[in-house]
């Protein structure tokens, strides 16, 4: 029978096709309720099969744990390292197990996932943020991060909210010929091999650990059959970011990596680099304002205001680029599973609509005095 928790040490293992130290899997805590204790834990995982990993605690000690001076008590912990070595997963599939059985779950502050997918996994995710300043502010993070997105809620925030959107294009030129005969030719497939991975190292190597940004090969064209290496092959992606002078080291970067990798293969290679659109930047004045006629609308625990930016952009930039502005997320989703924009299954939310008519009008009115 499949283990309805996870897998267990010999699936982890055989996945991994290697033995696995029992550091690596050894990654949850069961049955913390009060009065259990740590060899009750041990005994409890040891009938599925799973190692589970008790912290160093003496048999005896009992399970219940403090938060922020706040006595708590749940039926699984996570260890995120254990838990994303013996699952692709990690904490995502922990959380959407836990609340197939309609427990909650507690996550230490390292998690190798987004806070916002656990959570979609299992709304009920209590989380051990170590690093907030206070019991409230942590469980004022918590409840942002378990409606985020949901109908009711604006977001906004000053500075960068949303980034650039810059697209390229590589076109690699070799010299074409028979695949049976590779050292007749000049192959840009090993020139695309090669380009791909380095362009990875622009975020990895090249920017500040603290910076934002993306490069992302999106396409990649080239030959048209199973026996014949074409002359040429054409990269195409995007880059982003949020931070202009990140801007331009990104595309620095990648015309320095193509030309040395054509360089390698005796090639050549071109680059054409688009700034599409400027990243989102609001306002420290405006954004006041609009966080202001937010509180006003849906009241100020229904309002994030300090989102976490993301790279999509955005049309609105360049409105912010002529003046200084604030740009804001409304809230339309109906619950975790809701498709994003840009799916073919998104769907307007219409009970959105009044909350939004509502923002605009009462934005109008402060600002007039009315």
């Amino acid at each position: 029978m499949a283990n309805p928790w996870f897998e267990t040490v010999a699936e982890a293992q055989r996945r991994a096709k290697r033995r696995l130290p029992k550091g690596v899997y050894g990654a949850l805590v069961a049955g913390s309720e009060k009065g259990l204790t740590a060899a009750d834990n041990v005994a409890a995982f040891d009938e599925i099969g799973f190692a589970p990993h008790t912290a160093g605690l003496a048999n005896d000690k009992r399970m219940g744990t403090t938060v922020m001076g706040q006595e708590v008590s749940l039926p699984v912990l996570i260890s995120p390292t254990g838990v994303q070595a013996v699952h692709p997963d990690g904490e995502v599939a922990v959380a959407r197990a836990a609340a197939a059985r309609g427990v909650a779950i507690g996550l230490s502050s390292f998690a190798s996932k987004p806070i916002e997918e656990v959570v979609a996994a299992n709304p009920q995710t209590f989380f051990q943020m170590y690093w907030v300043g206070s019991r409230e502010e942590m469980l004022a993070r918590m409840e942002r991060a378990r409606r985020a997105g949901a109908v009711g809620m604006i977001a906004t925030r000053v500075g960068p909210l949303m980034g650039a959107f810059d697209i390229f294009e590589i076109v690699a030129t070799g010299k074409g010929a028979h695949a049976a005969m590779p050292n007749t030719g000049k192959d840009p497939m090993l020139f695309a091999a090669h380009a791909i991975g380095a362009l990875q190292t622009i975020v990895a190597r090249n920017l500040h650990p603290l910076e934002a940004g993306v490069v992302s090969v999106t396409q990649v064209h080239g030959g048209d059959t199973w026996n014949v290496i074409p002359e040429e092959v054409v990269l195409r992606g995007t880059a982003r970011s949020f931070d202009g002078q990140v801007q331009d080291l990104i595309e620095h970067r990648i015309r320095t990596i193509v030309a040395g990798v054509a360089a390698m293969f005796e090639m050549s290679a071109t680059v054409r680099y688009e700034r599409r659109y400027p990243a989102t930047v609001n306002a420290a004045t405006e954004t006041g304002h609009a966080l202001a006629a937010a509180s006003a609308v849906v009241g100020a625990a229904n309002v994030d205001a300090d989102p976490t930016p993301n790279m999509g952009s955005e049309d609105f930039a360049f409105m912010l680029n002529a003046k200084p502005g604030c740009y804001v997320w409304l809230g339309a989703g109906r619950g975790p599973q809701t498709p994003n924009v840009h799916n073919p299954h998104y769907d307007f939310n219409d009970d959105a609509l009044p909350i939004g008519t509502s923002y605009w009008v009462t934005l109008v009115g402060q600002q007039l005095g009315v």
